[in-house]
C-alpha cells in the first residue's frame, strides 16, 4: 500500500468522527479542514493517474503526517476520555487546539534542530499540563488560555519563520482555489 492509499483508508476510518465535528461546527475543524482539502485534492490527482511534482509529494507527506497525528489525538481524547460525549469534548476544544498547536511548535523546533533545550522543556511541560486538563476535565478560563498562548510564543526563537501547519495548508488551499466562495 502506498501513502495515498494509506491516506484514503485512514480518512475512511475517521470519517464518522470528522462528520460529527463538521456537523457541530467544531472549532477543532480549523486545525484540519484545509489540510483535508489539500490532501483530497492531491489524492484525487494521483487517483486519476497524474504524477505529482516533488513539491506536491512533499506537501502530501507533511499534510498526511500532521493530519494523522492530529486525528489520533482527537480520536483518543474524544473516544477514551470524553466517552464520545460531544458536548463535553466541545467544552475543551480550546485546550485541544492548544495541545495541537504546542505539538506543532515542538515539531518546528525539532525541524530547525534548535539548540534551545529550555523551550523544548517548557513546551513539553505545557503539553503535559494541557493533557492533564483534558484527561481530568479540569476547569480553565480565558486567563489560562492567554497564559498558554504567551508560553508558546515565548518558546519560538526571535525572528522566527514559523507558521502553524493548519495556516500553511490554508494558504495552499487558497492558492489551489480549493476554498469555495461564501453562499449568500
Amino acid at each position: 500500500m502506498n501513502i495515498y492509499e494509506d491516506y484514503s483508508k485512514y480518512f475512511l476510518e475517521n470519517m464518522d468522527l470528522i462528520a460529527t465535528l463538521k456537523e457541530h461546527n467544531s472549532q477543532i475543524m480549523l486545525m484540519i479542514e484545509d489540510v483535508i482539502k489539500v490532501l483530497d485534492y492531491l489524492y484525487n490527482k494521483v487517483k486519476k493517474g497524474y504524477n505529482l511534482e516533488k513539491e506536491e509529494d512533499e506537501i502530501f507527506d507533511i499534510g498526511y503526517g500532521y493530519f494523522s497525528n492530529v486525528m489520533h489525538d482527537i480520536k483518543t481524547y474524544y473516544n477514551d476520555y470524553f466517552n464520545k460525549d460531544y458536548l463535553t469534548f466541545d467544552h475543551f476544544t480550546q485546550i485541544m487546539i492548544y495541545y495541537i498547536y504546542t505539538d506543532d511548535v515542538l515539531g518546528y523546533l525539532d525541524s530547525m534542530e534548535s539548540d534551545d533545550n529550555d523551550s523544548v522543556l517548557r513546551l513539553n511541560k505545557l503539553s503535559k499540563t494541557l493533557d492533564d486538563i483534558l484527561i481530568n476535565k479540569k476547569k480553565f478560563n480565558n486567563d489560562d488560555l492567554t497564559r498558554f498562548d504567551a508560553e508558546i510564543e515565548s518558546c519560538l526563537p526571535n525572528n522566527h519563520s514559523y507558521r502553524p501547519t493548519h495556516i500553511v495548508f490554508g494558504l495552499i488551499a487558497e492558492q489551489l482555489d480549493l476554498n469555495p466562495l461564501p453562499q449568500d
